[in-house]
Formats: C-alpha cells, structure tokens, sequence
C-alpha cells in the first residue's frame, strides 16, 4: 500500500544527519528518478507519487536552503571564481542570483527562527514561501505563526502581501520605512531565450513614480507606432 507523505514528519530526538548519510542521499534520489517512467505509473496511483515527489522537491530545497549559510561560512566559493557565496549559490542551483541572496539571506535568519526551520524540516514550505516568512518573522517575530499559517492555508501571493504587511508594521516611522525600502532596490538586467532584453526594477514608490514618468512617453509612442 502506498504511504501518505503526512505520515513522515522530522523527529527531533533523531540523531543529526551525517556528512555521507546526504551524499548516499544523491545516488538513492539519482537512482529512482532515473528509474521513473510517467506511463508506467498507474493511474490510481499517481495523485500519491506526484505527491511524495512534490514533498521530496520541497524537503531538499529546505535542505539547500538552511545549508546555504553553513556554504557561505565553508568559503569555497572565494577559490572557484565566484565574486560572492549568492553568486556560487545562484551557479550552482540554476538560478538568478536575486534568488540566491534571498535564500542565503533566509538561511542566515533561521538560527533565531525555530518554528519556520521546524517547517522547513517537515517540508511544510517551498523556498519562496520560507523567504516569505522568514523576511515577515524579521521583522515582527510576532507574527511568524500567522504567517506559517497564511503559507500552509493560501497561495504564495497572499504570503507575500501579509509578509509585507510585517515588514510594514515593523517600521516605527516613514523614514525607517524609507531606509528599510532603499536597502532592498535592486535592478537585474538580461536577455531571455528568445533573445529579448528584459530589465526588473525593485524601487520605493516615490522612486519608480519618476522611473514611470520618464518611460510614459516612450510607452505612449510606442503603442501609438504599432
């Protein structure tokens, strides 16, 4: 019969994983998805194997993600080329290294975060939703509950909006709100697949309202020419 996912959860009097015990992990996880063949799964049973995948995923991306501080502290990246620990992350995990510094950023908090790592054990959260909280829980430490409750009851955009939502009431006045805001700009250029330029921008409002006037024109002109 097959097993449920919610029948295995982190047990805290277990001894620590060892260092091999995580590398014997990889040939066990690369031999059975190697061996995996969608169209022989049954179709029965494919709501439980899409599950227990879907919970693996998560499971050793909450891994990755509490390691990336202890990789960080490792200094391997400083001899491999890399200019930082996210930028080594961002290479190694195939993806932009916005999302490797939150994840390094995450994994730096979680020390002081027990519940949100307690989660992230149990595969309760994805990586983006562990960032979510983990930023909200920083800076109100009050609302880490309701914020691990909003992850396992809503979809990611309604974490994110009451992540910021505590972030917001953490700020004693506008102007820490302000510093706050100005620490997270952040600007990433690149060319897509389709060889499209693509540029995001992450601005205060008062910023962005500037950025929006002098693009309008622009904008406006290059409807009206199509």
């Amino acid at each position: 019969m097959l097993r449920s996912e919610h029948q295995f959860e982190y047990d805290s009097d277990m001894a620590p994983a060892t260092p091999q015990e995580v590398i014997d992990l990889l040939e066990n996880v690369h031999d059975v998805c190697g061996r995996l063949e969608p169209g022989n799964v049954p179709l029965h049973a494919v709501p439980q194997v899409f599950d227990a995948l879907a919970s693996a995923e998560r499971l050793v991306a909450g891994a990755v993600l509490r390691m990336a501080g202890r990789y960080e502290e490792a200094g391997e990246w400083k001899h491999n080329g890399a200019k930082s620990a996210e930028d080594d992350i961002a290479r190694k995990t195939g993806t932009p290294t916005g999302a490797a510094r939150k994840k390094l950023s995450t994994s730096r908090r979680l020390k002081n975060q027990q519940r949100t790592d307690e989660a992230i054990r149990n595969g309760d959260l994805s990586a983006e939703q562990a960032n979510e909280v983990s930023s909200g829980a920083d800076a109100s430490p009050e609302d880490e509950d309701d914020l691990l409750d909003t992850a396992r009851r809503h979809r990611l955009p309604e974490l994110r909006k009451r992540a910021a939502d505590a972030r917001a009431k953490a700020d004693r006045d506008r102007e820490a709100r302000r510093r706050r805001q100005q620490a997270m700009r952040s600007v990433r250029r690149w060319t897509d697949e389709d060889g499209m330029g693509n540029l995001c921008l992450r601005l205060p409002p008062e910023d962005m309202a500037e950025v929006d006037a002098a693009l309008k024109p622009r904008i406006d002109r290059a409807f009206a020419d199509a």
